[in-house]
């Protein structure tokens, strides 16, 4: 789901204000005494203190000293953000947008999401952005989704700031602006965001729009791969591979090529059919070859779609099929008349 889940329960935050309990359930929290804890927001929470609410249901919502209960936790939640505690107000937004509890009613979650974000909740204003740039919920309107992005990027939101980095880069509903683009990269990378490291690994890399940098293009990378993104394995491989700022090692090629194709990329597919094909840090294996060919070529990938070409043309690790040849020569030759 695209919509950054809200935290349901990231550390008891009590309003220590309005009643007298509630250093003692954040003390019994604190301590790991969960039963304590739900005990006493119980009669805080009917008393009307939202944050108690908004703590309770996370109790309940995560079976954290009571029985996992989500109709319960949905009851808090919609409690407190009727009060209008823009955290309650986002998670039911998001209840009622996945359908977590309830039906999924998009005019509802949008309902919520608003009310969030004009408060300033930045994962709100996130989602709301998102919604209007899909049109999954409302009518579509991108100038909309481009405000919502802005007001939860310059709080730091980061997968706004990702939205936007990428929009600003490709010239997307906003004007052209590399230097734009790499300003929120940089600081969703900063956070943590994958795709972000990944994106502006590639732009240090090439050096576009920034001084060549393959040493930092390598860091991004790295970070962006430990974390599972696909298109920064594949480019780990690509550097392995060709020694393109760092040593080349195929070996350590191979291993980033097949994470990145295990998951579906389809040019560290490309990559590891050849590695297969050419014995390059892994044995000969043409049956692998042609698997990994096919996996890519079947999403699209032109050298893949030429290399099973020539494979089922000559026979070259698989019988003689000339109808398979020329089925992908003209899926090929398709591919590169449209471009």
């Amino acid at each position: 789901m695209w919509i950054k889940k809200f935290c349901m329960l990231i550390g008891l935050t009590i309003s220590s204000l309005a009643f007298a309990h509630a250093n003692d359930a954040q003390d019994a929290y604190d301590r790991g005494d969960f039963v304590t804890a739900v005990n006493l927001l119980q009669p805080l929470a009917e008393k009307g203190d939202a944050e108690a609410q908004m703590n309770l249901a996370a109790m309940f919502y995560h079976g954290m000293g009571t029985i996992a209960d989500k109709a319960e936790a949905f009851k808090w939640y919609l409690r407190a953000a009727e009060q209008g505690n823009a955290r309650a107000q986002a998670v039911i937004g998001t209840a009622y947008y996945d359908g977590d509890t309830v039906a999924v009613d998009k005019g509802e979650a949008v309902k919520w999401y608003r009310r969030s974000a004009v408060q300033g909740n930045p994962a709100s204003q996130y989602a709301l952005g998102r919604i209007y740039f899909s049109g999954n919920g409302v009518l579509e309107d991108k100038a909309a989704a481009v405000k919502w992005f802005r007001r939860a990027a310059d709080q730091g939101e980061s997968l706004a700031q990702v939205s936007l980095g990428f929009l600003s880069r490709d010239g997307n509903f906003v004007q052209a602006d590399q230097g734009e683009a790499i300003k929120w990269f940089t600081e969703a990378a900063a956070s943590g965001e994958p795709n972000a490291q990944s994106a502006l690994g590639h732009i240090y890399r090439f050096g576009d729009g920034v001084p060549v940098n393959k040493t930092e293009a390598f860091r991004l990378y790295l970070l962006a791969a430990e974390q599972g993104d696909a298109n920064a394995q594949s480019a780990l491989g690509s550097m392995y591979g060709q020694g393109d700022g760092v040593v080349e090692n195929a070996i350590s090629a191979v291993t980033w090529y097949r994470k990145a194709a295990e998951q579906g990329e389809m040019v560290a597919q490309t990559n590891l059919a050849n590695a297969y094909y050419n014995g390059d840090g892994i044995p000969v294996d043409k049956s692998e070859a042609l698997k990994w060919y096919h996996r890519a070529a079947e999403q699209g990938e032109f050298h893949a779609q030429i290399n099973l070409t020539l494979m089922y043309k000559t026979g070259d690790g698989v019988m003689v099929d000339k109808n398979e040849a020329l089925k992908w020569y003209n899926r090929a030759k398709e591919q590169r008349s449209a471009k």
